[in-house]
């Protein structure tokens, strides 16, 4: 795009805006998580900030989140969950914006990721014991931290063992409309925290997030 005058940089920052979003989005990202990180990107990209710092950014308030259903605050743990998930939408926007994408930014974020749900499985695991002292929360909050990462995890497996990128869309069969992407995990934290059914939430996610790793395992075992 070439900048002559102030009509040309209008339309360079729309091209360089529309093209911001993942085309990997899922539903919550595409539809909610756009329409709040982005204006805050447009913001924050003025600053002397890398996307490595907002990754890290978005691992602490998760961290946070976490803390937060661990005291007993399920209400505010389930928003800084949605937080979190929405700042962690901002380090590739403005890692595109300055054009800073790397190998390391994207292992960086997955890896802060995985240990920002840790946090917040675990927290919400406590304070559904506290509400309930049984083996529940306990068992559903093991499957839980199990299941989450596997996700990612086999997506990068089936990569490393087929030579071909997983495609959640066309691969996942029937399983894609019970486990949402991370964006929908923090989404139904959310929701769970706002109502306090944090264990139903904890139920729900050890299951499936487990389903789907079996039905990945099925599936690929066809395909040799």
């Amino acid at each position: 795009q070439d900048v002559d005058d102030h009509d040309d940089l209008q339309a360079a920052k729309k091209k360089i805006i529309s093209n911001l979003a993942n085309p990997r989005d899922g539903l919550v990202s595409k539809h909610l998580n756009r329409r709040l990180s982005i204006p805050l990107t447009r913001c924050a990209v003025r600053l002397p900030i890398s996307a490595n710092f907002v990754s890290f950014v978005a691992f602490l308030t998760g961290l946070f989140s976490g803390l937060l259903f661990f005291l007993g605050s399920p209400l505010l743990g389930g928003l800084i969950a949605q937080l979190s998930s929405v700042i962690d939408g901002m380090d590739g926007e403005i890692a595109r914006l300055k054009f800073q994408k790397s190998p390391f930014g994207g292992l960086f974020d997955s890896l802060l990721d995985r240990y920002a749900d840790a946090a917040i499985i675990i927290g919400m695991s406590y304070f559904a014991y506290i509400k309930l002292p049984s083996l529940l929360p306990i068992v559903f909050g093991l499957l839980a931290l199990v299941g989450s990462p596997m996700s990612m995890l086999f997506k990068e497996r089936f990569h490393t063992a087929y030579g071909t990128a997983f495609v959640p869309e066309k691969m996942d069969g029937f399983t894609k409309y019970l486990v949402p992407n991370r964006d929908g995990r923090l989404f139904l934290i959310m929701l769970g925290g706002i109502t306090s059914y944090v264990l139903p939430v904890l139920i729900y996610l050890g299951i499936f997030a487990n389903l789907q790793v079996i039905y990945r395992l099925i599936a690929s075992a066809r395909k040799r």
